[in-house]
């Protein structure tokens, strides 16, 4: 029996926009489309396309005009994965250092 999760897809572009979360809210989806930028996936909501999950850092504007609105979902845990990186042989600066121990501290990652 196939998996409703292995039903059409169309990647518009390798990147962050990923179907994350329909498979715990038990979506019946039928195509996912994949953007690869904040904007593409906004626009698109506010041209119909559907839904898109966004900072919300990046909402503010359309969020007081009306264009988008917000989707109250309380059972959904979302998780991204993010690299630290640093240019090799770059100075130890204490201040970054610091930061580094605290998202070492405070995540799931195991070597940075």
């Amino acid at each position: 029996m196939p998996s409703r999760w292995s039903e059409k897809r169309e990647s518009l572009d390798q990147g962050c926009g990923r179907p994350v979360g329909l498979q715990q809210l038990d979506s019946t989806a039928g195509s996912i489309v994949e953007f690869g930028n904040t904007e593409a996936l906004k626009q698109a909501a506010i041209h119909g396309g559907g839904i898109a999950w966004l900072p919300g850092i990046s909402l503010t504007r359309d969020l007081q005009d009306g264009s988008l609105v917000r989707l109250p979902i309380d059972s959904l845990a979302i998780e991204r994965s993010f690299s630290i990186i640093r240019r090799e042989g770059a100075y130890e600066v204490p201040a970054v250092d610091a930061f580094v121990g605290v998202i070492q501290k405070n995540s799931h990652c195991s070597t940075i």
